[in-house]
């Protein structure tokens, strides 16, 4: 019974372990996330940033060059959306691939946690050592009830 048990306890301890290496790989990939974050964050506003200087600078040209104003207008508006279809193509799916891997990642780590939980749970070591729990918490109470009783009972037992 005290092998089932140590079996058990080792079994925790090695599930504990692996859902803390777990926490710590969630954790620095989180912090490594964050800083990718910020890091695109700042590239993005400096190509926004960019993006409205040239802006500028084309309209700025287009006008000094005395194009008429709906051919300019056309110009600056195919340049808007070729800078969207750029950003909306090279930005996001990154993004997104990353978090999907790290979600499916994340999401076999917690059904390999649940499989090994399962298995101890199906376990007759569990059951053994539940029942046994349970045999002592049944003494425990029949032995507070003859405290309380009075104590006579307690005494006339033959321990």
């Amino acid at each position: 019974m005290a092998d089932l048990a140590d079996m058990l306890v080792d079994r925790l301890k090695q599930l504990r372990d692996e859902c803390r290496e777990s926490a710590f790989k969630l954790e620095f990939t989180s912090q490594h996330l964050k800083e990718k974050f910020a890091e695109l964050s700042a590239r993005l506003a400096q190509m926004t940033e960019q993006r409205r200087q040239c802006e500028q600078q084309l309209d700025q040209r287009i006008r000094s060059l005395g194009h008429d104003t709906a051919e300019g207008d056309s110009l600056m508006t195919s340049v808007s959306h070729s800078w969207d279809e750029l950003r909306a193509s090279i930005v996001p799916p990154k993004a997104d691939h990353l978090l999907e891997s790290l979600i499916e990642r994340e999401t076999q780590a917690l059904a390999t946690y649940d499989d090994a939980l399962q298995e101890v749970m199906d376990s007759t070591t569990l059951q053994m050592v539940l029942e046994h729990r349970a045999h002592i918490e049944m003494c425990l109470h029949e032995l507070q009830y003859l405290k309380q009783d009075g104590g006579p009972a307690f005494t006339s037992m033959s321990l």
